[in-house]
């Protein structure tokens, strides 16, 4: 398996474990304790995954990391990351 592939199990699991949080919520969601405009947000990923889902994470932290001295000119992703791996 190439470096810019994602193994199968980890975008399933991440599916499979947001599926349960909007199904322990369904309760909180029917009976009003949460209001029913949030059940849209609640079912957002919280974890994003692949480069361009993250670029300005990514991109902050190289910001950071110059600002502090860890290196000494501002990192670009496309110097981290194979093309073939930007657009995920």
């Amino acid at each position: 398996m190439g470096a810019d592939q994602h193994p199968e199990g980890l975008q399933a699991g991440c599916g499979a474990q947001r599926r349960r949080r909007v199904e322990h919520a369904e309760y909180y969601f029917e009976t009003g304790i949460l209001p029913a405009t949030e059940q849209k947000a609640f079912a957002a990923p919280l974890i994003t995954h692949g480069v361009a889902a993250n670029r300005k994470v990514l991109e902050t932290i190289a910001q950071y990391s110059l600002e502090q001295g860890l290196t000494p000119k501002l990192t670009q992703l496309e110097d981290l990351y194979p093309p073939s791996m930007l657009n995920q």
